[in-house]
């Protein structure tokens, strides 16, 4: 009880110091699943539709992955841009989150594994989910909207499984994507946003540029390349808190937390 209390104060502290302090940081949001129930990782219909919308009233800059670092790279200003990520390639993204998108030409990036096409993906608290085929995600990749990013060929914890399975999991997935879409993939976000320092090497190795974990916290230009922060979506997070995690103050509390 005592910490609920401390975390909604903490929540009204970042809505109320949102408009004060000056944040040149960049934000990447990581989503999972789109339902109507409960679960932690999914987001309402609903509920991202109201996030969008309130994205957009706030003349926030939509842009993929890459385009974010290569801004940064190129030293532009990235304050009030958002890349939208999407993890485990959920057929449910196709259904309620994509046409929302393509309506409103809202760039994103979808991080899929690639064996998993078309099958059942079981989550951490034994839920199944479907996953997208290789023509969902063709299609999808059509529209210029979405970047495909890798997430492993099975969804296997990267920590837990042995060199050869790690540089599997990572090299087969970039040329999977590569087959589809024609393009290598730069980025990889660890699934369950576990890596090493061994994972991260094999990931550079293999060709990423960049790697997404689960820390929250902005995105700025010295942003570890293959540690990036994201901020997490989930069905907890209603509109009250999702402005508050949008804020610097929630970042720079974030990045203190390591």
């Amino acid at each position: 009880m005592i910490k609920g209390i401390l975390k909604t104060i903490f929540y009204k502290i970042c809505v109320l110091l949102e408009s004060l302090l000056g944040d040149k940081k960049a934000r990447i949001l990581m989503y999972h699943s789109f339902k109507k129930d409960d679960v932690f990782f999914n987001v309402k219909p609903e509920s991202f539709l109201e996030q969008i919308n309130y994205l957009q009233e706030k003349s926030f800059t939509f842009i993929t992955v890459s385009e974010l670092f290569t801004k940064i790279k190129n030293k532009e200003n990235i304050s009030k841009h958002i890349a939208l990520t999407f993890d485990d390639g959920h057929k449910d993204f196709l259904d309620f989150a994509y046409p929302i998108l393509k309506e409103r030409n809202i760039k994103s990036t979808l991080f899929w594994p690639t064996k998993m096409s078309g099958n059942i993906l079981k989550t951490s608290t034994g839920m199944e989910c479907e996953i997208l085929s290789i023509e969902d995600v063709k299609n999808i990749f059509s529209s210029g909207l979405v970047e495909l990013g890798s997430h492993g060929v099975t969804h296997r914890e990267f920590t837990k499984i042995s060199d050869i399975d790690l540089e599997d999991e990572i090299e087969v997935s970039r040329e999977d994507i590569k087959n589809i879409t024609s393009f290598y993939p730069e980025s990889v976000a660890y699934p369950r946003g576990k890596f090493s320092q061994k994972v991260i090497e094999v990931a550079r190795s293999s060709g990423f540029k960049y790697g997404l974990t689960v820390k929250e916290g902005g995105i700025d230009k010295n942003t570890d390349l293959f540690r990036i922060p994201r901020i997490s979506i989930d069905s907890s997070v209603d509109m009250f808190k999702f402005r508050a995690k949008l804020s610097s103050f929630y970042a720079i509390v974030s990045s203190w937390r390591g």
